[in-house]
């Protein structure tokens, strides 16, 4: 069957983005299918980008121009490799659409089109997530959603009037958190299904066989990967640092609008960091994903600001797991000393993570079989 993916793709420094991405496409190749991404361009180049927001950048840069540098490094000459990567391993549509009108008028020839995973339907973004409701699909074509998240735990009633226009027509819903199901009720429908972001549906050997054979994986080991992201207000910063270095070796790496970190990591090399380090912090839910499935103690530290609501993806994983307590609501050095004296039961979370990835597995078979 050929299966068009309606899914974030873009980014030049989200490593979690392109892994979702990566993850979706390989699965329903085992299953025998035929799937691409659709090319939508949703972020508009530097240049094309309106006034305001290109003033914003450019303030940014004057008041930190270390990190106004950082930036301009990455938009320039993607020191990560993002685009290498997408070449390599992603398979696209043939025709590119730049707006839902060209997408409405000429959508691609699909068998299935599933949308996710990834926060495709959060409405705090400043781009609309109305295309990613799959409404270009022609009459009769099967529409899926795969892990899609919200990115906030309710919405607004302008919001919900929108989906309610749209959600009607899927024949299958998969949401990646518990509060999804609490949305799709209130949309109208209670036949919404919690399923694993795509990542946890390729097993641990997959991923650690993806990064080696690349040959550029890192060979150093860090006693600590810290990975930050996002433009997100991190609570105790200053706590934070001072902790992973009292701990010893560590790297640090910052993305999605934190310019806070020198280091430009590859895909690969940014799977075998957090593979070589004895504990990740972080606040990426990618990262968190990525450390139960290589079995790596950890820690999460919440998002604040105006991405609090992110952080509803990250308990929900955590609650799956049984490892709420690895939320840190506070960055609280004592506690997290009395927890690593405490060490994670791998058995028990991969036995959990199996099963889930076993549900993910069958979710994609019964509403798509397999060719």
């Amino acid at each position: 069957m050929r299966i068009g993916i309606m899914t974030f793709w873009e980014s030049k420094h989200n490593y979690g983005q392109l892994l979702q991405a990566y993850a979706m496409q390989k699965v329903l190749k085992k299953l025998g299918h035929t799937p691409f991404i659709i090319r939508f361009k949703r972020i508009s180049p530097l240049g094309a980008r309106k006034l305001g927001a290109l003033i914003h950048i450019i303030i940014r840069a004057l008041k930190h121009p270390l990190q106004g540098y950082r930036r301009f490094i990455e938009e320039s000459f993607d020191p990560r490799r993002f685009n290498e990567f997408r070449s390599k391993y992603l398979n696209f549509s043939e025709g590119v659409y730049n707006s839902i009108e060209a997408l409405n008028e000429a959508p691609p020839n699909a068998d299935a089109y599933i949308v996710g995973s990834d926060q495709v339907w959060s409405p705090i973004f400043s781009v609309s997530f109305i295309p990613y409701l799959l409404g270009f699909a022609p009459k009769g074509t099967k529409r899926i959603a795969y892990a899609a998240s919200f990115g906030t735990s309710k919405l607004d009633i302008e919001t919900s009037n929108v989906f309610k226009r749209y959600i009607p027509e899927f024949n299958a819903i998969g949401v990646r958190e518990k509060s999804g199901m609490d949305i799709g009720i209130s949309l109208g429908r209670n036949d919404f299904s919690v399923v694993p972001d795509p990542t946890i549906l390729l097993s641990p050997d997959e991923w650690r066989s993806f990064y080696r054979e690349e040959k550029e994986n890192s060979s150093d080991n860090f006693s600590v990967f810290l990975y930050t992201l996002s433009d997100s207000l991190l609570l105790d910063r200053k706590k934070i640092f001072k902790f992973v270095k009292s701990i010893g070796r560590y790297r640090h790496v910052s993305a999605n609008g934190d310019y806070s970190s020198p280091h430009f990591l590859t895909i690969p090399q940014w799977l075998s960091s957090i593979d070589r380090s004895d504990c990740v912090i972080t606040n990426s839910f990618h990262c968190t994903v990525f450390s139960l499935l290589l079995n790596k103690e950890f820690f999460v530290i919440p998002n604040a600001g105006k991405l609090e609501g992110m952080n509803d993806r990250l308990y929900s994983l955590l609650e799956k797991v049984q490892l709420q307590d690895r939320f840190l609501f506070e960055f609280d050095t004592a506690k997290i000393n009395q927890l690593r004296q405490t060490k994670i039961e791998w058995d028990k979370v991969n036995n959990i993570l199996k099963s889930w990835r076993e549900e993910g597995t069958d979710f994609l078979l019964k509403h798509l079989g397999k060719s």
